[in-house]
């Protein structure tokens, strides 16, 4: 089922403002300086679309080879250590862990 043009325009019930209120072309929300729109609020990586977005020659076709090297990439992106693992307590806090940690503060 196609989604109705009242909720691309407007976004869906439930969003932020409700329908109507958000616009395409709207620059999305901001966390710590650094704009986010939809999950990559709660990601490690701001990558909208992972899986997408490992398609490194732009065919429309994600080879296995292509999925493991973004892998890499990011895996090397969050190993500030460069040990070859990651722990809990080394890893970034999410835009969202950041939003929340300074509610709790106040």
């Amino acid at each position: 089922m196609l989604p109705r043009l009242a909720q691309v325009r407007g976004g869906y019930p439930g969003e932020r403002g409700g329908p109507g209120n958000r616009q395409l072309a709207e620059t999305p929300p901001t966390r710590g300086g650094q704009a986010y729109d939809g999950a990559p609020a709660y990601s490690l990586l701001n990558v909208s679309e992972p899986v997408v977005s490992a398609d490194d020659s732009f065919d429309g076709k994600i080879t296995l080879e292509a999925f493991l090297r973004a892998a890499d990439r990011r895996f090397a992106l969050l190993d500030k250590n460069k040990n070859g693992y990651l722990t809990l307590d080394t890893l970034p806090r999410t835009p969202e862990q950041i939003a929340v940690e300074g509610r709790r503060r106040r």
